[in-house]
């Protein structure tokens, strides 16, 4: 034994005890991390790739957001009234937000929503074998009164419009596309498909 450890042996029993400690405590430093140290470091290096990966997963969805927001700001300032109308004319999606739970047949007549029903239902009928999409009246725009409502939900005065649609087979509920367009503003008035031509 020391002269050091019979000097503190040879004191008060409180500051050998304290001396016991603090040695306890300088052995521990001095030992090589137990095993559960040594995981615990190998878990730490393990959850790097891990964050890179949220981090990649969290720019994709900013890409993705950004995107969708253009989207939006396209469709907000398009000249056009979009609406994307099932079979019996019930609008699933719309630009326009004085429509939103309306049915299509509801803004058009009644001789209209003939016509548009039975051009949806041949293009399908003749064309659903081969999958894809399929344009109404060939392409051309059907001149129709459009009955607009304002924000409130009240219908306004019917307006000579020209419409445009294309028809998708989504699943097995297929669907179509129509694009409203105020008669006079781009659409060649001697283009726009007559009531004859589309009867015939």
């Amino acid at each position: 034994m020391s002269n050091n450890m019979c000097a503190v042996e040879s004191s008060d029993p409180k500051k050998l005890f304290h001396h016991r400690a603090l040695s306890y405590d300088e052995d521990k430093e001095t030992e090589p991390k137990s095993k559960h140290s040594r995981l615990d470091s190998h878990d730490n290096e393990q959850e790097e790739p891990h964050d890179l990966m949220d981090l990649l997963d969290l720019e994709e969805l900013l890409n993705v957001n950004m995107e969708l927001r253009q989207q939006v700001s396209i469709l907000k300032n398009v000249p056009d009234e979009l609406f994307v109308i099932d079979l019996n004319g019930n609008i699933r999606l719309s630009n326009s937000k004085e429509s939103k739970g309306t049915s299509f047949w509801e803004l058009t007549t009644q001789s209209r929503e003939a016509l548009i029903q039975t051009a949806i239902t041949n293009a399908l009928t003749e064309e659903a074998e081969e999958g894809g999409s399929w344009p109404l009246f060939n392409g051309r725009p059907m001149s129709l009164h459009f009955i607009y409502k304002d924000q409130h939900g009240r219908c306004q005065e019917p307006r000579l419009v020209s419409i445009k649609g294309t028809i998708y087979l989504n699943g097995e509920m297929p669907e179509c596309v129509v694009a409203v367009r105020q008669i006079g503003s781009h659409y060649p008035k001697d283009n726009i498909v007559s009531d004859a031509s589309v009867s015939a």
